[in-house]
């Protein structure tokens, strides 16, 4: 009797544990990316195979100048092109076989140049700089990049419905044919689905800009090969300068990288960043009083007393490459005598400043925008954004109260003790406010620790007050809004 009672409860038991609801098995973002590249080898050795025709390619190190930069690590992949008049379809890019009937491909593109005009001024109509294609032998299943279409640039996704093709246009890209403001790293991702009914989306930066669906896109098979690049530029494009990172393929939706940190203080807080710091009689608190976008900035205060004075929020990080970025308008600078200053963004490594960015004024009295860092012998030196020789260029904005600056901060360490290619640049309002000479070499090992906003550092200025607004922190250059 007691042994068949046992006999029941240890049934009872494994029922139980039988009917426990089971944990529900959601595949890691691993398992679905089936290949990624940074091109951190410094080479094409993960790749299938490159071609060019009429173009040139490399995998660079460009870390002395950020406009021609890479968006992840220390390298990126670079296809050019130059040659006004040659007639044939152009190409250079890295190929990679692979075979997929659905097939998400996402990478970081950077385009310097691209459309030549006609004898009007006018683009020529159905230019087109395609960055991504999927193929199945020497046929074409879809493509993603930009085509002209009414005259201006689009993002366009291509897509072969039976025999022929089907052409999708979206949004204009933020991009601009003056020599200092095409530079954007652009988030591209590619979707394709082979089926009597499939079809193809293209996501730019997280937004969908273009789809189709519901079209035969199965005549061909499955995908066999992805080309990433220069996949195709037509005969009316006379110069590329195309800059690639970041590459992945998976069998679900990428997106963008994440950024490190990104608020408008539209919670009302401060509860993003790893604290405040105050010097005696300063504030910073949040404010709606002025805004650059949504309904609070962040407001820093300082009362003047006298010698070095901070109000500022900061963010813990370990970066060895970033950028920072923050809307910051000066309503009171307290500035007045020569090498007076504001620093609006500090860098921090450890204990030792590594670069600052704000408003100084030079020996000649004159306050400018100033990038000062660290150099290699343990000195600061000042960088001042001053006009530029080519008048061609475009000049930095001249500070002065009463408006909104977009300021953003460029850092990157050596790689190794004396290689010398690290570096520093300031942009404001999307201008690169620095050239060869205004840039130097940082032989910096340790990682950046901590990035500070607000009124990050002042000296010798009477009260000052500051908003701040829309700040990010990330790997690569975000640019304005």
């Amino acid at each position: 009797m007691m042994m068949n009672r046992k006999l029941q409860l240890l049934s009872l038991v494994m029922l139980s544990v039988l009917l426990l609801p089971m944990p529900l098995q959601v595949p890691s973002a691993s398992a679905a990316t089936l290949f990624e590249d940074g091109f951190e080898s410094g080479d094409f050795s993960a790749w299938t195979g490159t071609y060019s025709k009429i173009g040139g390619l490399s995998v660079r190190d460009d870390d002395y100048s950020p406009l021609f930069s890479h968006h992840g690590g220390h390298y990126a992949f670079a296809a050019t092109y130059y040659n006004a008049s040659h007639p044939d379809v152009k190409s250079a890019y890295c190929y990679k076989s692979i075979v997929s009937s659905n097939l998400y491909a996402r990478g970081y593109f950077m385009m310097q140049y691209g459309f030549s005009t006609v004898g009007d001024g006018t683009l020529p109509e159905g230019a087109r700089i395609f960055f991504i294609a999927f193929r199945k032998g020497s046929n074409n299943l879809a493509y993603a990049g930009w085509r002209v279409y009414n005259g201006l640039p689009r993002w366009c996704l291509t897509l072969g419905n039976g025999a022929s093709y089907v052409d999708v246009y979206g949004s204009v890209p933020k991009w601009s044919d003056t020599y200092q403001n095409t530079e954007a790293w652009y988030c591209v991702e590619l979707h394709w689905k082979k089926g009597a009914s499939g079809g193809a989306e293209l996501w730019v930066d997280g937004v969908k800009v273009c789809s189709r669906w519901g079209v035969n896109t199965a005549t061909f098979g499955d995908i066999s090969t992805v080309r990433v690049g220069q996949a195709e530029v037509d005969k009316n494009i006379y110069w590329t300068d195309l800059r690639f990172d970041c590459m992945k393929l998976s069998t679900t939706y990428v997106g963008p990288e994440p950024k490190e940190l990104s608020d408008g203080f539209e919670s009302g807080s401060f509860y993003k960043w790893a604290g405040r710091v105050m010097t005696s009689g300063e504030s910073s608190t949040i404010s709606s009083l002025r805004i650059h976008h949504g309904e609070y900035s962040g407001c820093f205060k300082t009362n003047g007393g006298g010698g070095y004075e901070r109000a500022y929020i900061y963010k813990s990080v370990s970066m060895r490459t970033l950028f920072a970025r923050g809307y910051f308008y000066v309503s009171k600078s307290g500035i007045s005598d020569i090498g007076d200053r504001l620093y609006f963004i500090i860098f921090r490594s450890g204990s030792t400043n590594v670069a600052f960015a704000g408003w100084k004024k030079d020996v000649d009295g004159v306050t400018r925008w100033c990038l000062t860092v660290l150099n290699p012998l343990g000195k600061y030196t000042d960088l001042y954004c001053l006009d530029p020789t080519d008048a061609n260029l475009p000049k930095p904005p001249t500070p002065i109260l009463g408006r909104w600056y977009c300021v953003e901060v460029y850092w990157s360490g050596d790689t190794q003790p004396g290689a010398g290619n690290g570096g520093a640049a300031l942009y404001i309002d999307g201008v690169y406010t620095a050239s060869n000479s205004y840039t130097t070499t940082i032989d910096y090992l340790n990682p950046v620790s901590s990035v500070r906003f607000g009124l990050a550092e002042t000296n010798g200025v009477t009260s000052s007050t500051v908003y701040v607004d829309c700040c990010i922190i990330q790997k690569w250059m975000n640019g304005p809004e």
